[in-house]
């Protein structure tokens, strides 16, 4: 009885330890899946208070930054409508702007007034280079009281986004999408790393879901010029998200 009872609990133990390291092992392949340049671009990008390099909740992040950025359930919708924000557009100052262009834009919204973009990119301590995402959601919180969260765009479904886009317009907080910009009706297939902010959906039962965006850099790639507000499906404007190293700032 004795032998029986060691074989049972030495089985038990040897269960356990394999599925302690199954899930070390899943934890580990997730941060796998990335190469090193984009998992620094992902440590450079997110405060380094929401980062937790061991992966031992399968991401790179804290699970109380998780708890924080978890999606909300949808608020009711109606068969035919359109929510709109009324954000005005501003031209981004330098090329590399577009990121305080957005915060300006946002901050503007909100509180009907708002601070020059070199004075938020100074604010930010990085006037010589491009926003950095949770810099962004930093000054955001500072001058709003939305409470401002960030997350990948490749770890949210396109449903899921359509959430927030609900969700955000409807409680009058402006979504900043951390792009890459090729999925964009207006940019023609062209790619490159920008900041646009989503303002408006669209439902109807006979129209494809679309969102509307605010964008700050102005050229015209063949479709137009790429400055000012737009409409494109909503497939195009998750897509601009859903790509290694983009955030959605919500």
């Amino acid at each position: 009885m004795l032998k029986i009872r060691y074989l049972i609990i030495t089985s038990l133990g040897v269960l356990l330890s394999l599925l302690i390291l199954k899930e070390d092992t899943y934890a580990l392949s997730y941060c796998e899946q990335l190469d090193k340049s984009e998992l620094d671009y992902i440590i450079e990008q997110s405060s380094p208070d929401d980062l937790d390099l061991s992966c031992q909740n399968g991401t790179p992040f804290t699970d109380e930054y998780l708890n924080r950025a978890k999606i909300k359930s949808t608020v009711p919708s109606r068969r035919y409508f359109t929510n709109k924000l009324e954000v005005t557009p501003f031209l981004q100052d330098r090329n590399y702007f577009c990121g305080y262009a957005a915060v300006k834009e946002v901050i503007h919204y909100i509180n009907g007034s708002s601070k020059s973009q070199l004075e938020y990119a100074n604010e930010m301590e990085n006037p010589e280079s491009s926003a950095i995402v949770y810099k962004v959601r930093n000054i955001l919180n500072r001058y709003t009281n939305k409470g401002y969260e960030y997350i990948l765009g490749t770890s949210i479904s396109q449903d899921q986004f359509k959430t927030m886009i609900e969700n955000n317009v409807a409680n009058n907080k402006p979504i900043i999408l951390h792009a890459l910009t090729d999925t964009l009706t207006m940019y023609n297939g062209h790619m490159t790393r920008h900041y646009i902010v989503a303002t408006e959906n669209t439902i109807s039962g006979s129209y494809p879901y679309s969102v509307f965006y605010v964008d700050s850099f102005s050229k015209d790639y063949g479709a137009g010029n790429t400055f000012g507000e737009h409409l494109d499906t909503i497939e195009n404007v998750f897509g601009s998200v859903n790509q290694t190293e983009r955030f959605v700032i919500y």
